[in-house]
């Protein structure tokens, strides 16, 4: 545990640095202004942040999807160390290794995303990510309703955690730059507040909620059914029409594609 804390702390310390020396107006278009605005309340920020939401309903329908999948996701959260140490009975050794294949996911997706071409579709991408997560949270239920042995289940968690992993930044990478993009300078500081304080609201009663259904229901329904509403919530926001609206270049492509197949 000393060991784990220095580790933390050091890492903390090179994540101050390197943020302390960020230029976060670099590429910013506006022209900085001689006078200095006189500094709004927290709740007058937020309410310039809803008000601006208002006239953007793609930014709306983006958040809507975040907060929903979220909340949704806590079942996952919640049943996931529940099913292994108290259902399955893992070692606790080898709970720690799904949790780092989770980290190792995220962490080579990162990287991989970091060296390649921005992604040309960025919610339709994020699209099939959630939905896949949706999958992942239903199938996480199969050793609990079939017999698997020890070993098989605890590759199989690990496969689980690794591909969680990879989706979350699949999903969180592309949406997060396309709302940089959208959202005007002056007004991403508000908005993305307005976003973590709503999700940091949503997240703990999502905990309680469903620590609440798990004490109640059995785990695999409980996860089944959110997996259920999690990808229905996706398919409905998210569906063609919306997406084609958001890319329209998406149908010129296919289009495109079908002329030269018909060719």
């Amino acid at each position: 545990m000393p060991l784990y804390l220095i580790v933390y702390m050091a890492a903390s310390s090179v994540a101050i640095v390197l943020e302390s020396t960020m230029n976060f107006t670099l590429f910013s278009n506006q022209k900085t202004e001689t006078a200095e605005k006189p500094k709004e309340s927290m709740l007058q920020g937020m309410k310039a942040g809803v008000s601006y939401l208002k006239l953007q309903p793609m930014l709306m329908t983006i958040i809507w999807i975040a907060l929903l999948v979220n909340f949704l996701f806590s079942a996952y959260q919640v049943g996931y160390s529940f099913i292994l140490i108290e259902e399955l009975n893992i070692a606790s050794q080898h709970f720690g290794f799904t949790e780092g294949a989770f980290a190792v996911g995220m962490l080579l997706l990162s990287i991989y995303l970091s060296i390649r071409k921005e992604i040309k579709f960025p919610l339709l991408a994020s699209k099939k990510g959630i939905i896949l997560m949706g999958v992942i949270m239903g199938i996480a239920t199969l050793p609990l309703l079939f017999t698997m042995s020890y070993n098989i289940m605890f590759g199989y968690y690990i496969l689980l955690q690794f591909v969680l992993g990879v989706c979350i930044v699949f999903v969180n990478t592309p949406t997060q730059v396309m709302m940089q993009k959208q959202i005007a300078d002056e007004f991403k500081g508000r908005v993305f507040s307005l976003i973590e304080t709503v999700a940091m609201a949503l997240s703990p009663l999502g905990m309680v909620l469903y620590g609440f259904l798990y004490d109640i229901f059995p785990a695999q329904w409980v996860l089944l059914l959110s997996s259920g509403l999690c990808v229905s919530v996706v398919l409905t926001l998210l569906r063609p029409a919306v997406i084609r609206r958001v890319h329209p270049e998406l149908a010129e492509e296919k289009g495109v594609k079908k002329g030269i197949e018909a060719y």
